[in-house]
């Protein structure tokens, strides 16, 4: 693997079978700086394999960050080898800042650049996505490389993206509503 992905944490459980990942769920964390990825057995609800790995961008300051994350995916999927094809479900969570919130009453999809730019400089290199926030009533937009979704659809072509702060903000709104949350 290329000097500058760094593993910071390993655990792969005794229980994890490459011949069992039907039953298996892999999730991505994608930032500029870390990528970290888990995999689920779904059969038995439990957590198997945990990596973390740093993206040290001072390795190859020539780079944007997008291309090193994108790069960084690409090189760790090819070093851990797996049929990711086979997977029972693949996310991949990108984490950075470029989102903001509309209501549902508000959004229209044609606008998604529009509602980014309001707050938020978006590049021509970058491309627009929105998640459906049920229990908020929104929609989050944000942008992301097209280099790293060239990369995640070319090597995962199964995977969903999703934002982050998307999976942040529904599942605290899911907390919140249970009876032992509220005051």
């Amino acid at each position: 693997m290329p000097e500058n992905i760094q593993p910071i944490i390993s655990f792969i459980d005794k229980s994890f079978n490459r011949n069992r990942v039907l039953d298996y769920c892999l999730s991505f964390s994608v930032s500029d700086s870390e990528l970290v990825y888990c995999i689920l057995d779904s059969e038995k609800n439990k957590y198997i394999s945990i990596e973390s790995y740093s993206l040290n961008n001072d390795l190859t300051p020539k780079l944007s960050a997008e291309t090193v994350s994108a790069n960084s995916l690409e090189d760790i999927l090819r070093h851990l080898n797996l049929p990711y094809n086979d997977f029972q479900s693949i996310h991949v969570i990108i984490n950075n800042q470029k989102s903001t919130l509309i209501p549902f009453s508000l959004y229209k999809p044609e606008e998604k650049e529009n509602y980014l730019n309001f707050c938020q400089q978006v590049e021509p290199e970058e491309e627009i996505f929105a998640d459906r926030l049920i229990n908020m009533q929104a929609f989050n937009v944000y942008a992301l490389s097209k280099t790293l979704v060239q990369t995640i659809n070319e090597l995962l072509p199964s995977a969903r993206i999703f934002h982050f702060s998307s999976s942040m903000i529904e599942g605290l709104l899911v907390s919140y509503k249970k009876p032992k949350f509220r005051n």
